[in-house]
């Protein structure tokens, strides 16, 4: 690929994610076209739709979030590891709204199919069992469960006015504090098997 090429190419990703986060995955390749400072059909020659807009991001932001798995599973204590990646991946998400419609879809049609959910899953799943072996993570939490906390937390960033846009680190915390094994009471359900989305 040619130099002016890929920094077309990197433009259009770029404003993709500026554009998504802002409007959601509602935005058009019109939208995109115009925050990049490109006309639609310099879009089009890279990307034949915009699912393919969409893969190219949900492909960036899980390389994202496996390296931050990366890095908590290098932390010397696997708790504050976990922590660190679970405020980490939470604040990306509750920050961009695009990003959420990506990483928290629920079916098995999600932007860039099944090999980057399960890469995804597996990043989880080893900084969960990192900090359960430790005995500070509750031996009932799963992989599966970030989903339903990643949308609660999101529900929270949603509604809160511009002054309270952090206010989900108050309930984040929250939660923090149920899943430490210093939390006694039972789970009484289980979310199922993992489906990685917005793991």
């Amino acid at each position: 690929m040619r130099r002016d090429a890929r920094e077309n190419r990197e433009r259009i990703t770029r404003a993709a994610r500026a554009v998504f986060a802002v409007r959601g995955l509602g935005a058009t390749l019109h939208d995109i076209a115009d925050h990049a400072g490109v006309g639609v059909g310099t879009v089009y020659r890279h990307f034949p739709g915009k699912e393919h807009v969409v893969a190219t991001v949900f492909d960036e932001e899980v390389d994202r979030v496996v390296g931050l798995a990366e890095r908590a599973l290098q932390h010397p204590q696997p708790w504050e590891g976990f922590t660190q990646f679970y405020l980490d991946v939470a604040g990306e998400l509750t920050s961009d709204r695009g990003l959420q419609e990506v990483m928290l879809a629920a079916d098995a049609d999600a932007p860039a199919g099944s090999s980057a959910q399960a890469r995804l899953a597996k990043s989880v799943e080893a900084v969960v069992a990192r900090a359960q072996e430790s005995g500070e993570l509750r031996a009932d939490f799963s992989g599966s469960d970030f989903p339903m906390i990643a949308r609660m937390l999101c529900a929270v960033s949603n509604v809160a006015t511009d002054g309270d846009r952090q206010l989900w680190r108050r309930y984040a915390m929250l939660v923090l504090d149920g899943l430490s094994t210093r939390s006694t009471a039972p789970l009484p359900l289980h979310p199922g098997p993992p489906d990685a989305a917005g793991a």
